[in-house]
């Protein structure tokens, strides 16, 4: 769901805007999103929001990491960033949820981008008068050539994030997870060498990308393959195929921890977005404590796909050594 689909909900964003409109909204909301803003303190935060929902499950000795950790894990973070009372975290998910879905249940998605509305107004009016450090805060005052974002602007694109949060993080994180239980002697290098960990985004992105298609309208006339494309067509790009291709990856569908998989096209382009986007701070604490030795093949879901046009991991069944402490033996070992 992303372009024209998700703007039924999301509203109109940066990433369906062209020209001098995309230039002016990417220069208000990049300092709000810029990597330095995740660094210090903040990052310690996202660490302790990790280890909490671990703590919760890790005495049980098994558990679906996608249930008890990656599903929730992403719009937690996100409600720090945009300092959410905690108690409001999972309302927000269900809303997000629901948006995503808004192509299978027309109604309740529309409603549940209307109560995301009205419940980031008020946030919006407030942060506005008294400014905090937060992300709402930052969209709220950022300024470039004296124009500034409206709340309408700030609303989707607050919708955007939580849309994220809900979708595209969560499945990157399960097919992670499940990529490196399932080879143990690649999450063994990982351990050992913790610089892996981006290469093993990268490569989860263009293996199992979250967002299979993207639909695009075509702005002028072009040509593409020997075929015309009249200028205001509707194209739909199969970007999960062109991670694939044997042209550009050898031996594509083999998820291979030392390739250079950064050209990916997970987010819909290239160099040289693509590895900045994917270094979300969600996405680098994983491996802190979620991921250790696996010793055995991981059970393969019952279900990897939702969607033509998204493939979350839909279960990571892991048991490991229930002893905590000092003395506790290392390693998850997939059920």
């Amino acid at each position: 769901m992303n372009g024209e689909h998700v703007g039924v909900v999301i509203g109109r964003t940066v990433a369906a805007m062209d020209g001098r409109e995309h230039r002016r909204h990417r220069a208000l909301v990049a300092p709000a999103m810029a990597r330095r803003v995740f660094r210090g303190p903040f990052r310690h935060t996202i660490e302790d929001l990790a280890h909490g929902l671990i703590d919760g499950f890790v005495e049980r000795g098994r558990a679906d990491l996608v249930s008890a950790f990656t599903f929730g894990y992403p719009l937690r973070v996100f409600t720090r960033i945009l300092d959410i009372p905690t108690e409001d975290a999972d309302r927000v998910h269900r809303q997000a949820v629901d948006m995503v879905l808004v192509r299978k249940s027309p109604v309740k998605g529309l409603e549940a981008a209307a109560a995301l509305a009205d419940y980031f107004a008020p946030l919006i009016a407030e942060r506005r008068a008294r400014p905090g450090e937060d992300l709402i805060s930052t969209l709220a005052t950022a300024e470039v050539e004296g124009e500034r974002l409206d709340d309408t602007d700030i609303v989707s694109f607050l919708r955007l994030l939580v849309l994220a949060g809900a979708e595209t993080i969560y499945h990157l994180l399960g097919t992670t997870l499940y990529a490196l239980l399932t080879r143990p002697e690649q999450l063994a290098e990982l351990l050992a060498d913790r610089s892996l960990i981006q290469n093993a985004l990268d490569e989860a992105l263009r293996w199992e990308s979250p967002v299979q298609l993207v639909w695009r309208r075509t702005t002028r006339d072009a040509e593409l393959g020997g075929r015309s494309i009249p200028a205001g067509s509707h194209v739909v790009l199969a970007i999960g195929s062109a991670n694939r291709s044997d042209e550009v990856f050898s031996d594509p569908d083999r998820f291979d921890l030392h390739r250079d998989a950064s050209t990916h096209l997970a987010f819909g382009q290239g160099r040289p977005n693509a590895r900045d986007q994917n270094r979300d701070p969600t996405t680098t604490t994983w491996g802190s404590r979620t991921t250790t030795r696996a010793s055995s093949s991981a059970r393969t879901p019952a279900s990897s796909t939702a969607s033509c046009d998204t493939r979350p991991t839909r279960a990571v069944a892991a048991s490991w050594p229930s002893r905590s402490g000092p003395d506790a033996p290392p390693g998850w070992a997939p059920c």
